[in-house]
């Protein structure tokens, strides 16, 4: 049986040379000549990533504590300026999509960088054939449920599921669920990562 891959998007799919929160607060910063407190935005975010705030509050609850005038078009562009793509792992994705494995996208994320995905990034996104991002589910990872929440929505074992990402936790709770799982350093030893498991990367 051909194994469903499942990606994260950040550092895996976009590039691990950047961090999102510390280079989201300084375009903002350097935006609007102004310090973020990063103890205090990155809480914010985690937030907006589980939908416990929309962008409208997020946004509000920015201007009111740093004294600054953001507007969601300003967010949108700004992250923009944050987010870098991966060319390695896209030429990766589109390999595997040549030689017809299941490919799924399972990332944390928000509403306003996930709308830049689905457009900017569009041609990235429809190699996939399905994708999940934690602000549209109500889940976040290494949750257990979300994790089994994908599952019941393929239909698949956990067993068939080979899973991508980043970070320690995240492969953990996949792994705890029995989910074969690889921790991303480069696409390079992805790709060995993945020919180890029979799977086909030419």
């Amino acid at each position: 049986m051909i194994p469903t891959i499942i990606f994260d998007w950040g550092h895996v799919i976009s590039s691990e040379d950047y961090s999102y929160s510390k280079d989201l607060i300084k375009n903002i910063e350097n935006e609007f000549n102004c310090n973020l407190n990063i103890d205090i935005f990155k809480p914010l975010i985690k937030k907006l990533n589980h939908n416990q705030l929309s962008t409208k509050d997020f946004i509000n609850k920015l201007n009111s504590t740093f004294n600054i005038k953001l507007t969601k078009e300003k967010l949108l562009e700004l992250i923009e300026k944050t987010v870098k793509i991966n060319l390695k792992t896209v030429d990766l994705i589109h390999k595997l999509k040549k030689n017809n494995y299941n490919l799924i996208i399972l990332s944390n994320n928000n509403e306003p960088t996930v709308e830049l995905i689905r457009n900017k990034y569009k041609y990235i996104i429809d190699l996939f054939n399905k994708t999940y991002f934690s602000n549209e589910l109500n889940l976040i990872k290494p949750d257990k449920e979300i994790f089994k929440y994908v599952i019941k929505e393929l239909d698949i074992k956990p067993k068939e599921i080979i899973f991508i990402d980043d970070k320690e936790e995240n492969i953990k709770s996949a792994e705890n669920l029995g989910i074969r799982s690889i921790l991303y350093s480069s696409t390079e030893e992805l790709i060995k990562e993945l020919n180890k498991l029979k799977v086909n990367t030419h």
